[in-house]
């Protein structure tokens, strides 16, 4: 890394890079057998308020594998911070993906088709990658909690077909310049080893405040006040036990009266000789210090990993005013990080695809993330039929990919002209209860006719019966219904036809059968006379 001579640089008087040949960029992120030797060793071992510290100091140097192990560690062991960090990025992974344009005000006009084209090429050069965009965005939104995170895209033609996450303690980082280096021992002092990694060849999210920084120290205290909570159970759980012996004992007794006092601690029993008394030490089991300075280190992990205590914690106010506040909280958390990851995104993969399909043309669509979750199948299904009820109908291969059903027509739906009690009751006629039967339909019907249409067709005439099949939708109902389509010559034979079967189709109820043979005849005899002397 060459500088301007006489210059001072924070890097060089630490002797960073020292002799080390500049732009040598990487091609292959490896490790070496002393990198992943250094994996195996436990960070957390021996672990002090004063030794973390001094990771701290080191790191701030630029080389983090000390402290990125220690992280790590401490992510897994602590089962606070193991949840909250778990939680933040389930939710950053669970966050749909999409393509949209980065400035439509400049879409209208001539620009309007490039912003098209674009949008449609990331769209399948994303979708290369499938689900591991899902895993993508739960990698990079460690960078919350450990500073940075770094993934590698795994370049094809025309887009990309994943990516690689990389380990955070394999990198180390210029202080003076910011330049990124990949250490492949993971050692803690730089050496000739290092390798200056391009820009542009990772994905990237840095952060300069971060979540386990200050996380570590209340880690470190809440392990220190398991350990002394410990002692005191140790002490007062089960309480010592003091025998006082009497004013008058023989010296040469001591023995005997300790014997007994250890009997005694041990939930033993036996007889002491008379004026000795025997005392409990349970004066400090009334108030126990450590739980409630326990429950204060947890309590500043989910402040700092999650915006509140709610949803998270038992705490008072869940469900009510307070409770939603707190997820208010946590979704702007959400979003925040999830538009975080889609700029890093941007940053590297999305304009390299757009420089090498449109070169020197302007950015017109970019990448992002949904932070709102992806509905579910009936949500979907609900939003279709309300836009078929405003009058629009919703593409099959939309319905499709957001269900993920494959959708196949259903031939046994009722025939045109058919109603359903339900399409029935949406225009106003009563529909028959499942407790009527098709005479007491009919009877009704009778009572109430419907107006009379001035026309030969034979349909009005069809409707005192399809009322009382309105809550038969058998085989004899879907006879009727096809009558509808029958030209209006032949009629009047089909209907003789169907009557002569109904008796078949009914098995169950001769009366039924019967009446609607009548008033199937009855019927189109009506119309038919009609037709005549129109």
């Amino acid at each position: 890394m060459s500088r301007p001579k006489n210059k001072f640089s924070f890097a060089s008087a630490l002797g960073w890079f020292s002799g080390r040949r500049s732009g040598r960029a990487v091609r292959a992120f490896e490790k070496s057998d002393m990198g992943v030797w250094a994996e195996t060793l436990n960070p957390l071992r021996g672990l002090t308020a004063q030794r973390a510290a001094d990771i701290f100091d080191r790191a701030r140097r630029g080389i983090y594998a000390e402290l990125a192990w220690l992280y790590q560690e401490v992510e897994a062991s602590d089962p606070t911070l193991f949840v909250c960090t778990e939680r933040r990025e389930a939710a950053a992974g669970a966050c749909d993906w999409r393509v949209t344009l980065a400035n439509p005000e400049r879409t209208a006009g001539f620009e309007e088709n490039l912003a098209k084209e674009q949008r449609d090429f990331l769209s399948a050069a994303f979708g290369r990658a499938g689900d591991e965009i899902g895993a993508l965005a739960e990698h990079l939104g460690r960078g919350f909690s450990r500073g940075f995170a770094h993934a590698r895209p795994v370049w094809e033609a025309d887009g990309v077909a994943g990516f690689e996450p990389l380990d955070t303690w394999n990198f180390a980082r210029d202080p003076s310049t910011g330049q990124w280096w990949w250490n492949p021992d993971a050692t803690y002092c730089a050496n000739d080893n290092f390798q200056e990694i391009p820009e542009g060849e990772l994905v990237t999210l840095e952060r300069s405040r971060h979540i386990d920084y200050p996380a570590l120290a209340v880690c470190i205290r809440a392990a220190l006040g398991e350990k002394k909570w410990g002692v005191f159970l140790e002490r007062y759980g089960i309480p010592p036990v003091t025998v006082i012996m009497p004013e008058f004992a023989d010296k040469t007794e001591e023995g005997a009266y300790m014997a007994a006092a250890e009997a005694l601690a041990r939930a033993g029993s036996g007889a002491l000789p008379f004026g000795s008394q025997v005392s409990y030490a349970t004066e400090a089991r009334g108030t126990n210090p450590f739980a409630e300075f326990l429950r204060h280190q947890q309590e500043l992990t989910v402040l700092l990993a999650t915006g509140g205590l709610l949803t998270t914690l038992t705490a008072p106010g869940s469900g009510t005013l307070a409770g939603e506040a707190h997820l208010d909280t946590w979704r702007a958390v959400v979003a925040r990080d999830i538009r975080a990851v889609a700029r890093a995104v941007n940053r590297t993969v999305t304009r390299r695809l757009l420089a090498a399909r449109f070169p020197g043309r302007p950015v017109l669509a970019r990448f992002e993330f949904d932070p709102d979750p992806a509905p579910s199948a009936d949500e979907v299904f609900e939003t279709a039929a309300k836009a078929k009820a405003a009058g629009y109908l919703v593409d099959r291969a939309d319905l499709e990919e957001r269900t993920g059903y494959s959708l196949v027509k259903d031939e046994s739906a009722p025939l045109p002209g058919f109603q359903t009690p339900f399409t029935a009751n949406k225009e106003g006629a009563a529909p028959a209860t499942p407790l009527q039967t098709p005479l007491q339909a009919i009877a009704k019907r009778e009572e109430a006719p419907a107006p009379h249409k001035d026309t030969p067709d034979a349909a009005p005439a069809l409707e005192a019966i399809l009322e009382a099949f309105r809550a038969d939708l058998g085989p004899a109902a879907e006879k009727v219904a096809a009558l509808l389509a029958v030209p209006p010559e032949r009629r009047a034979s089909a209907a003789a036809a169907l009557a002569a079967e109904l008796p078949s189709l009914m098995p169950g109820d001769p009366e039924a059968a019967a009446a609607l043979e009548e008033a199937l005849a009855g019927t189109f005899a009506a119309e038919l006379e009609k037709g005549k002397e129109a």
